[in-house]
Parts: structure tokens; sequence; C-alpha cells
């Protein structure tokens, strides 16, 4: 990713030019094809998010070290790997997400973005910020891209979608611990496509109506979705935990700040605010 913070990254660019081909997977070696291939995809993913107005001048550089590929912010790092036939982004914390099965193929670097080359058409960008946040771009090459993606959380309990669209990842204590925001889908001439989310027990459906329109490819496709409380520090989860229903929480989102209120289903977002943390 090309943004203003390369510099001071942990991970510089001279761990990319000094394994300029290393990726993580069964692969001795990487095709030239493939490296073309992987900058597509990430120049894909940066259209999209300039497409719908995402500032990613604060996006922390991936890197491959130590056969990992891995981006570290100030705060926080996450991991992208494979495990056995998933491909998976873990927080230093150990919360994991699987990306969709379309996710199959080589993990590699490129312009500071996590690249998963995919199947059926579909290729997979990951990109994470120093606030927390980390983005999942899905690239759809063509009409016979699956209109269904499923995400899981594996350390969360249940999903909820919220009024605006948006999720709230609730952990295994019912707590929220986690939001993903609204979902977008462009064109590659900023076309809006139309998407939403569909929840089943810890899995995130993103659902993109590509087939019945006029699209011109690739499409890209992004849930993006943050930590609540690990943003704002780990004695604000505790914190959380020990307000009694009815309470309401001010937390730090992908957005801004929102005000939560804890009910029988957990914690639910009920409204944007600009200034404070307090509970």
């Amino acid at each position: 990713m090309r943004h203003i913070s390369m510099v001071k990254k942990l991970f510089t660019s001279v761990a990319v030019l000094t394994a300029p081909v290393m990726c993580v997977g069964t692969a001795s070696a990487t095709p030239v094809s493939y490296i073309d291939k992987a900058e597509v995809i990430a120049q894909n993913a940066q259209r999209g998010a300039d497409v719908v107005g995402i500032d990613t001048s604060s996006d922390v550089n991936f890197a491959v070290t130590s056969n990992e590929i891995v981006a570290e912010s100030e705060n926080e790092s996450v991991k992208l790997e494979k495990e056995g036939n998933s491909t998976q982004v873990i927080s230093q914390t150990g919360d994991t997400l699987i990306l969709p099965e379309e996710a199959s193929g080589n993990l590699s670097v490129a312009d500071g973005t996590g690249v998963v080359a995919g199947k059926e058409m579909t290729d997979f960008a990951v990109n994470h910020s120093e606030e927390g946040r980390t983005r999942v771009t899905s690239i759809l090459s063509s009409r016979a891209a699956p209109e269904r993606l499923d995400f899981t959380f594996s350390d969360a309990s249940s999903l909820f979608i919220q009024e605006n669209g948006s999720v709230t990842i609730n952990d295994k204590d019912n707590q929220v611990s986690g939001v993903v925001d609204v979902p977008w889908a462009v064109d590659a001439q900023g076309k809006s496509v139309p998407t939403h989310y569909e929840v089943n027990g810890n899995v995130l459906t993103q659902v993109i109506e590509h087939n019945a329109g006029d699209y011109v490819y690739p499409i890209t496709a992004d849930p993006s979705w943050s930590s609540v409380f690990r943003w704002i520090g780990r004695g604000a989860k505790v914190l959380a935990k020990k307000i009694g229903p009815g309470a309401a929480i001010l937390c730090l989102t992908g957005a801004g700040w929102a005000w939560y209120r804890s009910d029988a289903n957990g914690w639910v977002r009920v409204g944007d605010a600009v200034i404070g943390c307090i509970a």
C-alpha cells in the first residue's frame, strides 16, 4: 500500500526487497505471472477503497518475516497465514477470522498489502490500520465469481445485524467484541453493486448481487471490522462486562465514536458521537 506512513513502519520495504518472491504456501518459488497478479489484486483493493472514500494513510504495511506475513502497528499486530486448506487472519491476542473457501491459493505481499490468490475468479487483499481496523477486500474477476462469500469469526458466539447494515460480533461471554462496518461493493468504473450481510452463528456472509446487473469487472467488495474494546485498552472490556443490563458505553469504532447499550443480546450500537470514551 502506498501511503505517507511507509517510512515509519516496523516492517519496512527493505524486508520486502530482500525477499521479493517469498510467499507462504507449498510452492517453492513464485512465478513472475503471480507477482504481477498480486500487484493487480493490491491495486484493485486500493481502487475500491478510494472510490468509497476510505482513508488508507494509516494502513500498516504487511511484510514477509520469518516465513510469516505480518502487519504490526503501535498497538497490535495481525498475521495472514494458511492453516490446512484455510486462509486466516489472526490478531496478536489469537482472535481469528477464517476467509472464504475461495481463498485457497498462495499468500504474498504487494504494495504493503497481504494478497491471497483464490479460485472461482475470486481473489482477496488484506489491509490493517494503526487504529486496529482490518479490511478484507474480495476481488471478483468475472460474472462466474460467486455472489456469496462466507467469513467465519472462529472466536465469536454469535453475530447480529444492525439496522444500518453493520454487524456486531459477540464473544463467548455474549459481550460485543467487535463491529463489522456496513458492506460496500463497486465495479471497475466505480458503480455501486448491491450488497448486504447475512449471519448464521459465527459465520458472516457477504452477498454481492453482481449477476443480475450490467457491471464492469473486476468488482471489489469489502467487509471491514474492528475490535471495539481493544482499541480503547484492555480495561475497557473488563469495565463493560461489569456494567449491568441497560447501561451504555461510548467506544471507538472504525468511523469514529459510537454509543453501545447492553440488552439481552449483549451490546448493541445505538448511535454515533464525537467526543470522549465513557461508561
